[in-house]
């Protein structure tokens, strides 16, 4: 182990200022370090924090390298990863106009979760 909690809840922190949408009540918690590897090789931490929407607690979930100090990436409570960064228009080259006119009707394919 790297880093003090001190260090990763000063990364989330920093973090938070490059995405201000993300922020939450502040109630964090961080998770014990984890000495496992992810599929990154890396040793992780998870710090999690409630945010409020629509009068609903939720939680976000942020896992830090250990070796690298950084957030490598995010998650809301649905497992949805880098939840506040907007799709890429690369994303959307890779569905057809079917495709696109099917999820807007509301129908769903499982090939779509590889996106």
């Amino acid at each position: 182990m790297k880093l003090k909690k001190e260090t990763v809840l000063q990364i989330v922190k920093d973090f938070q200022d490059r995405y201000p949408n993300i922020k939450g009540n502040g109630n964090f918690k961080i998770q014990s370090f984890l000495a496992k590897e992810d599929n990154q090789k890396n040793n992780i931490w998870f710090v999690t924090e409630d945010n409020e929407l629509f009068g609903e607690i939720h939680e976000f979930i942020y896992v830090i390298s250990d070796e690298k100090g950084e957030v490598e990436y995010t998650m809301n409570e649905l497992g949805t990863k880098n939840p506040h960064i907007p799709e890429s228009d690369e994303t959307w080259d890779k569905f057809t106009d079917e495709d696109i006119e099917r999820m807007n009707n509301g129908e769903w394919d499982d090939k779509w979760d590889n996106y």
